[in-house]
């Protein structure tokens, strides 16, 4: 239910939206008119992330390092015509039992996905994202916030609702235009 605040200011307007791998479930609920649902936008997000073995999939485990453009094909066109990018999992996959998958996020994850979200930025885009352990050790967002800085990005605005679920409106400001930061 906390998922539902973010996703409406993120689902607000146009801009695309980048939905983190582990937030797939919830902006699907959260954004989805189940009285009339889209059934093509529901396949495709069944299609990219309703497996484990995919690699949108929230608890996709991945060996190595995440190669340039892996995520390029992982997007979904809404009726409404805004993109939707499914975000590439981080690549550690957590059992409720034994140990997870790998001690870390898969390397060049978050730059390739900070990527993603800045060739998507027209000139700006939404982040959102649930499940990502905030405060932890395993902290799964804060790479790709850190990484954001490096695509050219600035966060312009933040939403959150509750302890683990955000949504973030980031702006690729033009070349020479001078750069707000948020207070």
């Amino acid at each position: 239910e906390l998922f539902r605040g973010v996703a409406a200011a993120a689902d607000s307007e146009r801009a695309p939206v980048y939905v983190f791998a582990r937030a797939v479930p919830a902006w699907v609920y959260a954004t989805t008119d189940w009285r009339s649902p889209d059934r093509a936008r529901l396949g495709r997000y069944i299609a990219l992330a309703g497996n484990v073995g995919s690699p949108a999939h929230e608890n996709f485990a991945r060996d190595g390092a995440v190669l340039a453009g892996s995520g390029d094909t992982l997007r979904v066109r809404t009726a409404g015509d805004r993109d939707e990018l499914v975000g590439l999992a981080p690549g550690v996959r957590y059992r409720v039992a034994g140990p997870t998958s790998r001690d870390g996020l898969s390397p060049g994850w978050a730059r390739e996905e900070a990527r993603r979200i800045r060739a998507a930025a027209r000139p700006a885009a939404w982040v959102v994202a649930s499940h990502y352990f905030e405060g932890t050790p395993r902290d799964e967002l804060r790479p790709l916030v850190d990484a954001f800085a490096a695509a050219g990005l600035v966060i312009a605005d933040e939403r959150r609702g509750g302890r683990d679920a955000i949504a973030v409106r980031v702006e690729a400001p033009a070349a020479g235009a001078p750069v707000a930061r948020r207070p």
